[in-house]
Parts: C-alpha cells; structure tokens; sequence
C-alpha cells in the first residue's frame, strides 16, 4: 500500500458475497453488507468513491489530519484503519473529542491505536 490511496474493504468476518441460507451460520454481503472499511496510510490526502455512492476523503489541514464519509445506497457507515502513525494527541467528529477504546466492534463509535501495528481503527 502507498501513500495517498484508500483501499476499501469488507468489513472482515464476511464469509461471501453470495447469498446465503438463513439456517446457515455464514456472514454474507448479500445479507448484510455492514460498515465499508478503509485503509489508508496517516497524513495523506486522498478520495475514493464506492461503487453504491459511498465517498471518502481524506485531506491535511495546517495543524489536523481530516477524514471525511458519506455513506452511499448499501454500506452502513465506515470505519477508517489508519497506518503507518503514532498515537494521535485527540481525535474528534464534528467538534466531539472521542474516548480511545480497547477494541471497537460494529455498533460502538470511538477509536482504538495499537502501537504494534503502528496505527489504529476509527469508527
């Protein structure tokens, strides 16, 4: 991965993009598409648009680092993974300073840094 693209995902337990049966315990896009994970390197200005109208972007300012979405016809938000960064001094949405978390899962907002990986995830 290079700095200045986006690199969108599924988000990471889907199973298939078929459809499934529902007597199976197997996690289908068709089903449930869920939130559209990005990758993208920090501090890097770059945008993408998904093929169901899902935006995003990301832009430098003189003293932030800003990520920006808006969710198209299927996905169900965005959680941003960001690499290649030390641990942020604050992160915030719309003026709001989120809490760090120690894991995120589908439902939470916040965010999380694992300094092993060198970055963390926003949702």
């Amino acid at each position: 991965m290079r700095e200045g693209e986006i690199v969108p995902l599924l988000r990471p337990n889907i199973d298939t993009i078929a459809p499934t049966r529902p007597d199976l315990d197997i996690e289908s896009f068709t089903d449930n598409p869920g939130r559209l994970h990005a990758r993208i390197v920090a501090e890097s200005a770059a945008q993408f648009e998904n093929y169901d109208g899902t935006t995003l972007q990301s832009s430098v300012s003189d003293n932030a680092w800003i990520l920006d979405s808006e969710t198209g016809a299927e996905m169900n938000g965005v959680v941003w993974e960001v690499i290649g960064q030390t641990i942020p001094s604050s992160v915030t949405i719309n003026g709001d300073e989120l809490p760090i978390q120690e894991a995120l899962n589908d439902a939470e907002i916040g965010w999380t840094f694992d300094p092993e990986a060198n970055g963390g995830l926003l949702s």
